[in-house]
C-alpha cells in the first residue's frame, strides 16, 4: 500500500538498507548521472524500496520522460489493486504524481494516455470530462489521435448527454465518421442532435454512405426518430408532417408507404380526424395501384377498428344505464364512411389509372360506365374532354397501332372552339407529323397547306416564312407551294430570297458561312458539298478540298457516334479516294487508329502501306513515328522490318520522281496532280513558268 514515506519533501532513513549505502555515496557524488538512478532502482526488490528510489529519481531529474513513465506505471500498478472507491485518496494520490509529470512533460501524448487510462478507473465522471478537455487543449492537433480512442470509450460508459456531447465534438476531428456518431446520438437519445445531422445528410447529394444505406434508408430512420418522440407537441407534430411530405416529393415511388406512415404517427397519439383526412388525401393522389392498395388497406382497418370501438363503447354506456346519443352519432358517421370507402373502390381505382394516365380515352370511358346516374356520367365525360391532350393521346394510339382512333380523336380535337389559336395550330402541326410518320405524303401536304393557309392569313410573315422553310425541310413541298413562297416573299418586297440570282462570289460565301451557323452536324452534309462545289467551280480548289475534309470529318463523328468504329470503314474509303494524296495522310492516321481499337491489325498495316505511298517520307513524318510507334507495341521483328522495306521503297519512288522533274524542268504526268490542290486562290493569273513539285 502505498503511503506518506513517498512524498519528496521527507527520506525514510529505514528503507535504506547496509547493502544500500554505496549506491547512495554514488547518488551523492553524481546525483544527476541516471544510471546511478537505474543500477539503485534495479537493486531494489520490493515495490515500496523500488518507489522509494524512483521518486527521488524523479524530483531530482525532474524532465526525465523515462524516469517519470516508470515510476508512474509502478504506481498505476500498486494501486490499480486498490478498491477505487474505499482507497479514493490512494488514487488521489497517484494522480497528484500524474499532475506534477505532467507540468513538466505536458507535450508528451503517452503521459496523457496513461494518466486518462488511470482516471478511467475512478468513478469521478466531471474530474475525467475535464482532463480530457484538457488533454485536447494542450497537445498539438496532430497528436490528438492518441486521446481521442479513449475519450470515445469514456463518452459510451457514461452515455446520455455528456456522451452526446463528446461525439459531436469528435465529429470535428474525424468529420468522416458522421454516420457512427449519427447512431452514438441515437444511441443517446439526443433528438436535436440526431436531426441536425440526419438533415445534413439528406440534404447533402453527394453523400455516400460508408455503411452501405440509401438515401431512402436513412430519411425512414430520420422519420422513426421523429415519429417516436415521446409527448411531442404541435410543433413537432408540424415538423413531422412538412418532413413527410418533402419525402412525398423526395421518393414519389414510396408515396403509400408514407401516406401511411404519417396517418399512423397520428394514430398514435389519438389524432384519429387528422389521421383520417390524412388517408383520405392519399388515396385521391397516389399514382400506383400498388400505393393506392397500400394505403386503402390501412384506412378500412382503422374505419373497421373505430366502428368496433365505438359499438363496445356504446354497449358500456348502455350497460351502466349513461347516455350514448353522442357516442350513436359518432358511430353513424364511421359507419357511413366505412360504407361509402367499400362501395367506391372501383372508382377510386379507376382515378388512380387516370391519373396514371389521363390521355387514354378507354379509362375515361370505362369510368363512366360505372355510374347509373345521368348527370355523373356527363360530368366524367366534361373531366375528360378537359384534361385530355389530343396530342398525347394519338401517341398512346399510335405507339399501339391504333391509327384509326388517333385520327379520330385529332379530327374531333381540330373543331373544339380554343381559347387561343396557338392550341389549334399545335394540333394540327401534330396531325401533321403523324401522317408523315405512316408516309402518308398527300394527307400530310394537306394538312400543311391549311396550316400554311391559317398562318399566312394572319400576317406574322416571319412566322409564315418559318412554315414554309419547315415544309421544305419535311420535302412535302409542291411546286404550288414554291410558287407560293416565292409570290408570298415577292409581295413582302423580299426579293433576295424569292429568285434565284447571279450573285458575286463573296455574297454566295457570306450565304453558305450563314446556313452553316447552327446547323446540326447531322443536317450539313448537303451544305457543304454545296459550298465545296461552288469554290471548285471559282476555282478556289483549296478552299474547296478544305470543305470536303469538314464533310468527312462530320460523317465519321456521326457515323462512329450512332453506328460504332466498324461502320466508319466506308466513310475512310471515300475520304482517301476522294481528297488528294497530301490531304488524305491525316485520315490515313485516323484510319489506322481505328483498326488498331478493333484489333485489326492486318488492317492496320495494309492501310500504313497505302498511306507511306501517298507522298515522300519527309513530309509523312508523323504518319512514319506512330507505325515505328506501332510495331514496337503489337508487332514483331519481322514486321518492323517490313516497314522499314516500305519506308525505303517510299524514299526512292519519290527521290526517282523528283530526280526526274528536276533534271527536265516539267511537270510530271504520271505522279499525283497537286498544282490545282496548292495553288492560292490568292492568285488570279497562273505562271507559265512554274513548275508543280509534290515536295
Amino acid at each position: 500500500m502505498v503511503n506518506d514515506t513517498l512524498k519528496p519533501q521527507r527520506m525514510d532513513c529505514s528503507l535504506v538498507t547496509d547493502s544500500d549505502v554505496q549506491y547512495e555515496l554514488q547518488i551523492i557524488k553524481s546525483p544527476d548521472d541516471i544510471t546511478t538512478w537505474l543500477r539503485y532502482y534495479w537493486h531494489k526488490e520490493t515495490e515500496l524500496d523500488q518507489l522509494f528510489v524512483l521518486r527521488r529519481a524523479c524530483y531530482r531529474l525532474k524532465r526525465s520522460y523515462k524516469l517519470w513513465v516508470m515510476y508512474l506505471d509502478l504506481r498505476v500498478d500498486v494501486c490499480k489493486r486498490l478498491n477505487s472507491v474505499e482507497h479514493k485518496q490512494e488514487y488521489i494520490k497517484v494522480n497528484d504524481e500524474f499532475e506534477k509529470a505532467l507540468e513538466l512533460l505536458q507535450k508528451m501524448p503517452l503521459l496523457w494516455v496513461k494518466y486518462l487510462e488511470f482516471l478511467l478507473l475512478q468513478p469521478d465522471v466531471t474530474l475525467i470530462r475535464r482532463k480530457f478537455n484538457e488533454a485536447l487543449r494542450t497537445l498539438p492537433l496532430t497528436q490528438h489521435h492518441w486521446i481521442w480512442p479513449l475519450f470515445i470509450q469514456f463518452a459510451d460508459e457514461v452515455g446520455g448527454v455528456t456522451g452526446a456531447l463528446i461525439y459531436k465534438r469528435y465529429l470535428t476531428f474525424a468529420p468522416e465518421k458522421l454516420e457512427d456518431v449519427l447512431e452514438k446520438l441515437v444511441e443517446f437519445n439526443d433528438i436535436d442532435g440526431s436531426l441536425e445531422l440526419f438533415t445534413k445528410i439528406i440534404n447533402d447529394e453527394s453523400f455516400v454512405s460508408q455503411h452501405g444505406k440509401s438515401p431512402l434508408d436513412l430519411w425512414l430512420e430520420c422519420l422513426e426518430l421523429l415519429s417516436n418522440v415521446k409527448n411531442p407537441t404541435h410543433k413537432h407534430d408540424t415538423r413531422v408532417e412538412t418532413f413527410i411530405r418533402d419525402g412525398l416529393q423526395k421518393f414519389p415511388d414510396q408515396q403509400g408507404k408514407l401516406y401511411v406512415r404519417l396517418a399512423t404517427y397520428f394514430l398514435k397519439h389519438k389524432d384519429y380526424t387528422r389521421a383520417i383526412t390524412i388517408f383520405d388525401e392519399g388515396i385521391h393522389t397516389v399514382l400506383t395501384i400498388r400505393d393506392f392498395t397500400m394505403i386503402y388497406d390501412a384506412y378500412t382497418e382503422l374505419l373497421e377498428s373505430l366502428v368496433t370501438r365505438s359499438m363496445t363503447t356504446i354497449e358500456m354506456l348502455e350497460s351502466a344505464g349513461r347516455d350514448t346519443s353522442q357516442e350513436t352519432s359518432l358511430l353513424d358517421f364511421r359507419l357511413g364512411k366505412f360504407e361509402r370507402l367499400m362501395d367506391d373502390r372501383p372508382f377510386l381505382l379507376d382515378d388512380v389509372k387516370i391519373r396514371q394516365s389521363p390521355n387514354v380515352v378507354e379509362n375515361w370511358i370505362h369510368k363512366a360506365s360505372l355510374y347509373q346516374d345521368l348527370s355523373m356520367i356527363l360530368q366524367t365525360y366534361v373531366q375528360a374532354i378537359t384534361k385530355i391532350d389530343p396530342r398525347q393521346a394519338t401517341s398512346v394510339y399510335e405507339d399501339n397501332g391504333d391509327l384509326d382512333t388517333a385520327r379520330t380523336i385529332l379530327d374531333k380535337a381540330v373543331n373544339v372552339s380554343y381559347n387561343d389559336v396557338d392550341e389549334l395550330v399545335h394540333v394540327w402541326i401534330h396531325w401533321s407529323e403523324l401522317e408523315l410518320r405512316q408516309d402518308d405524303l398527300e394527307m400530310a401536304i394537306k394538312l400543311w397547306s391549311f396550316y400554311l393557309d391559317l398562318v399566312e392569313s394572319s400576317g406574322d410573315v416571319q412566322k409564315t416564312c418559318e412554315v414554309y422553310d419547315t415544309v421544305f425541310e419535311l420535302k412535302i413541298a409542291t411546286p404550288l407551294t414554291v410558287v407560293n413562297y416565292a409570290n408570298f416573299l415577292e409581295d413582302n418586297n423580299r426579293f433576295e430570297d424569292a429568285f434565284k440570282r447571279h450573285l458575286k462570289l463573296e455574297r454566295m460565301r457570306d450565304l453558305f458561312d450563314h446556313a452553316l451557323i447552327g446547323c446540326p452536324p447531322d443536317m450539313a452534309k448537303t451544305i457543304y458539298i454545296l459550298y465545296s462545289k461552288l469554290e471548285e467551280d471559282s476555282g478556289s480548289v483549296q478552299r474547296c478540298v478544305k470543305l470536303l475534309e469538314q464533310v468527312f470529318e462530320i460523317l465519321l463523328q456521326k457515323t462512329l457516334t450512332h453506328f460504332g468504329a466498324p461502320s466508319t470503314r466506308s466513310i475512310y474509303t471515300r475520304a482517301l479516294e476522294t481528297l488528294p494524296p497530301t490531304k488524305s495522310i491525316n485520315f490515313v492516321l485516323k484510319f489506322a487508329q481505328t483498326e488498331k481499337q478493333l484489333h485489326e491489325y492486318s488492317r492496320v498495316r495494309a492501310i500504313l502501306q497505302h498511306g507511306a505511298m501517298l507522298q515522300s517520307p519527309s513530309k509523312s513524318q508523323q504518319l512514319w513515328d506512330w507505325w515505328s510507334q506501332f510495331e514496337v507495341e503489337n508487332g514483331d521483328k519481322d514486321t518492323y522490318k517490313d516497314m522499314l522495306r516500305w519506308k525505303r521503297k517510299a524514299n526512292d519512288e519519290f527521290s526517282t520522281e523528283f530526280n526526274t522533274e528536276s533534271l527536265g524542268f516539267i511537270k510530271s504526268t504520271d505522279g499525283p496532280k497537286v498544282s490545282s490542290i496548292n495553288a492560292s486562290e490568292e492568285q488570279p493569273v497562273e505562271n507559265p513558268d512554274a513548275i508543280d513539285l509534290d515536295i
